[in-house]
């Protein structure tokens, strides 16, 4: 059955990079996948519960567009997917998110998956947006494949949104 569901994945993706500009698969996120992330989070959530992962990929989506509707400086699509995909046969993408951003954190949170063997030397592009905090300090904000954004606004979190926070 895991090599079904694997050979389906690659025959997907192969699809979808002929018909697309880029791909971004989107997984369910896990206890497990965060913790061999190391991406720090204190999220609390039950990753058998619908409502609590899908409120955790609807937060990484709508972080992620964020630069699409900014007053000030608002990126286009076209531009990011040009940014991502310089190397015109790369079309898979990842996308990546820490909730809530802890405050010991120091300089941007990568978007490398560490769950793979490749070195954080290999990220070819990457977009970093940082929200709710005051000053957040960017690495290498001269590089051009990297973009940075930082918005103080928080997350807006509606009553209907599940506590996946502790503080919350």
């Amino acid at each position: 059955m895991k090599q079904k569901v694997a050979l389906n994945r690659a025959l997907s993706m192969t699809r979808l990079g002929e018909l697309s500009s880029i791909y971004v698969p989107i997984y369910t996120p896990t206890k497990t996948s965060l913790q061999k992330s190391h991406l720090q989070s204190d999220l609390v959530f039950n990753e058998h519960s619908r409502y609590h992962t899908s409120a955790i990929i609807a937060a990484a989506i709508e972080t992620n567009s964020l630069p699409f509707r900014l007053k000030k400086n608002a990126a286009t699509l076209a531009e990011s997917v040009s940014r991502l995909t310089y190397v015109r046969n790369t079309k898979l993408a990842t996308l990546s998110v820490t909730l809530p951003l802890l405050k010991e954190k120091k300089g941007p949170l990568s978007l490398l998956d560490y769950e793979s063997n490749v070195d954080k030397d290999d990220i070819y592009s990457q977009t970093t947006i940082v929200r709710g905090s005051e000053q957040y300090a960017f690495s290498d904000p001269t590089n051009p494949l990297v973009v940075n954004y930082h918005v103080e606004t928080m997350l807006p979190l509606p009553e209907s949104y599940p506590r996946l926070f502790p503080s919350q």
